[in-house]
Order: C-alpha cells, then sequence, then structure tokens
C-alpha cells in the first residue's frame, strides 16, 4: 500500500484521533444501559435514550451544508471537542434520568457532525484504492480501544455503580483529544465556485431541498438509502428491548452486558474491518451492503432462541454468542455505513451525501425504536425479534438486487478522484 507523505502523516493523526475516539464510541454501547441500571429508568424513557442517537443525525444535513463550504473541516473538530465532548464533565451533577437526558441530547446533537466531517477526510485525503482499506485499520485501532475500556468500565460498574460519573468525564477528556488530532490532518477540498453569503433562511431550508435533489437526481444511491433505510428499522426496533431483555429477563450483571454489547460485538470490527474494507474496495457498495445485512439477520434470531431459555443459568452466554454475529456482521456495515454513499458522490459533493445519508437515521429513529417498544409492549420480546430478523432478510434482498444492476451498468466507482 503505497502513500504519499501528506497522506501518512494524515493517517498518523487519524490514527491517534481513533484511538481516544474508541473511548467515546464505547459509550454508545452502555449509555442506555448505566440508565436503566444506575438511574433506574422505565422502559419509556430507555427507549426516548435510544432514539436521541439516530434523532439527532437529523442535524446533519445542517453541519453537511457548512462544510460544505469550507475548505477545511478542522473548525468543526473543534467545536465538537470543547463542547460536544466536554460536556460529559457535567456528569458529576447528574442524580436522575432528567439530568443525564439533557447532557445526552447536547452530547449526541454535536456527535452529528462527526460522520460526514470523517467522511470528508477520507474523501479527499485518501487515493480510492487505499480508502476502505485504511478506513478498515482505523476501525480495529478504535474498536480495540473499545473493547478493552467497556471491559473495564463494566468491571468497575459491577464494584460501584456510581463511577459511572467518572468514566463520563474521562470519555469527555478523551473525546476532546480525539477531536483535537483530527483538527491535526491538515485535509483540505475544493470549495465550490461563485458562493453566494448564505442567509439564515437559506441555511435552515436550503439543506433540505439539497437532501431531496440529491435522492431525486440520483437513483442508485436513493435505492442504496431506502435499502439503509430498511435495515436500519430493524437495527433500531430491537434497541429499547435489548437492555430490558438484558436486565429483566435474563438477570444480567455489569460486566456481562458490557462484555456482550461492547467486547463480544466489537470483535468482528476489531478483527474483521480491515477484510472488510479491503473487500469493499473490489466489490460495489449495494453488494456489498446486501452481505452485511443478510449476515446480521442471524442476530436478532440468535437472540430469539435464546429468549426461550432465560431460567437457564448459562442463558447469559447465549446473549454473548448472539452478539458475536452481531459483531461479525458490523464489520461490514460499519464500513458500508461510513464511507458507502461516498461511492455515489461526484467531486465537492461528499460532505452532502454523507449528512444525507446520516440525516435518514434521524427520520427511522422516528420509528423504529417506538416499533419495538410497541410490539414488545402488545405481544413479547421474541415478536420483536422475529420482526427484526425479516426486515434485515427484506434489506439484503433488495440491496443484492441493487448490486447487480450496479454492476450490470458498470457504475462501480463511479466517481473517480
Amino acid at each position: 500500500m503505497k502513500l504519499t507523505q501528506q497522506e501518512r502523516y494524515a493517517f498518523t493523526m487519524i490514527l491517534l484521533a481513533v484511538f481516544f475516539r474508541g473511548f467515546v464510541s464505547a459509550s454508545y454501547q452502555f449509555q442506555e444501559i448505566v440508565a436503566k441500571k444506575a438511574l433506574a429508568a422505565a422502559d419509556w424513557q430507555v427507549t426516548i435514550l435510544v432514539m436521541i442517537w439516530p434523532l439527532s443525525n437529523l442535524l446533519s444535513i445542517w453541519w453537511g451544508k457548512l462544510m460544505e463550504r469550507s475548505a477545511s473541516i478542522s473548525r468543526y473538530y473543534y467545536i465538537l471537542g470543547f463542547v460536544g465532548r466536554l460536556v460529559l464533565i457535567f456528569m458529576f451533577w447528574v442524580h436522575n434520568w432528567w439530568g443525564y437526558l439533557l447532557i445526552m441530547l447536547i452530547f449526541f446533537a454535536f456527535n452529528s457532525m462527526q460522520s460526514p466531517a470523517q467522511s470528508t477526510l477520507y474523501r479527499y485525503g485518501f487515493g480510492l484504492e487505499n480508502r476502505g482499506r485504511l478506513f478498515g485499520i482505523a476501525a480495529s485501532l478504535e474498536n480495540a480501544v473499545v473493547v478493552v475500556f467497556a471491559w473495564l468500565a463494566g468491571y468497575m460498574l459491577d464494584i460501584n455503580e456510581d463511577w459511572f460519573r467518572h468514566i463520563f468525564a474521562l470519555i469527555g477528556i478523551f473525546g476532546l483529544l480525539s477531536s483535537l488530532f483530527y483538527a491535526q490532518t491538515k485535509i483540505t477540498k475544493q470549495v465550490p465556485a461563485n458562493l453566494k453569503p448564505i442567509n439564515f433562511r437559506e441555511f435552515l431550508i436550503g439543506p433540505i431541498h439539497r437532501s431531496i435533489e440529491v435522492l431525486r437526481d440520483n437513483p442508485l444511491f436513493r435505492r442504496f438509502e431506502i435499502n439503509y433505510f430498511i435495515y436500519g428499522l430493524a437495527f433500531m426496533m430491537i434497541l429499547p428491548v435489548i437492555p430490558k431483555f438484558m436486565v429483566d429477563a435474563v438477570g444480567m450483571n455489569y460486566s456481562q452486558m458490557f462484555i456482550s454489547k461492547s467486547v463480544i460485538a466489537k470483535l468482528g470490527i476489531l478483527f474483521l474491518a480491515p477484510l472488510a474494507g479491503k473487500l469493499s474496495d473490489l466489490v460495489n457498495p449495494g453488494k456489498f451492503a446486501g452481505i452485511s445485512y443478510f449476515a446480521l439477520a442471524f442476530y436478532p434470531l440468535s437472540l430469539f432462541i435464546a429468549s426461550f431459555f432465560t431460567d437457564w443459568i448459562y442463558a447469559p452466554y447465549l446473549v454473548m454468542f448472539a452478539f458475536l454475529f452481531n459483531g461479525i456482521a458490523m464489520a461490514g456495515i460499519y464500513i458500508s455505513w461510513n464511507i458507502g454513499s461516498i461511492y455515489f458522490a461526484g467531486p465537492e459533493e461528499a460532505p452532502m451525501f454523507q449528512s444525507v445519508h446520516v440525516t435518514l437515521t434521524g427520520v427511522r429513529a422516528i420509528f423504529g425504536p417506538l416499533i419495538g417498544f410497541i410490539v414488545m409492549k402488545i405481544f413479547n420480546y421474541q415478536a420483536v425479534f422475529i420482526l427484526a430478523t425479516f426486515t434485515f432478510v427484506t434489506a439484503a434482498f433488495f440491496s443484492l438486487k441493487l448490486g447487480r444492476v450496479i454492476d450490470s451498468l458498470s457504475l462501480y466507482h463511479p466517481q473517480e478522484d
């Protein structure tokens, strides 16, 4: 793998950044578990918490609009670090779900700029022949940190669950360091010519119109996003069910839950992300995503089987086994999620395409967790797991069909650097 001196420097900064971001990424896996156990959150409160992250992604198109007009995105990483990460220090003053919710709202509101910013770095910083592989290497490093830190955090909370405040404060400091390293990559891009000053009304309405144009004018990207939407519904309908299933039905402790969600579920990305990244460089994004969706269907299917053995002494290990399928499949999902959309983007379009991709996460978040919550309340855990399995398979079918279309049109890698 040949890299220029500039690419080597940028990738070194990214590796330092993703090392510290690993601590932040670990918090995504256990923030609702902390609320459920340490703060005794009700089921509806847990459902709201799991909706915050995807709903906050609705803001991504506005971040993408700003980045589209900027030659450098360093300033956005400074904002993310000093505001969106350091806010976690205020966990020391949290004693109920409402304070916890407020901090998470701020944390995830600024977190929504991360994906379009990262896509911009990879789109304009590295050549097409190395992009997926480099991203896979960075993903492995980040998830190695997630695995180790999540295991330690679970062990500490089993000793004293009030230590969650110290853990989140540490995450905030490391999150700031991550953003500072990202800001030092020195990757720049061209700014669209003849830009006019943007007014407030245009800033609010423009990204919505731009998102509609992107989906309307690029039919392959539109189909790619529809398939992602279907997959996302399945993924999100499981989210509010998992904490209650683990805590109330199976009776797992912090260590067992953190090992399941943040260690075993990350092993796939840790060990397979470079391979998945290389595969994504060789296989078109529709086919690659379809394979990942189909593999992920075994995750809720395994949870469905485990739900019949909740009273068994080894039931926690059945849940861990289910998360192993999650981890294997998510190696592909992770690559596709972060850089899949930019294969459809032309010059100067990567931030906006990825922000549309991320924003649609917020749209499906309006429905996905609520579907899971309602189905669980009306029926049971098993109904949610079976519905999610069927939905994953549906997304896989349509995505593989899209892959065949891309192959037939010889449109893979349609935009060369």
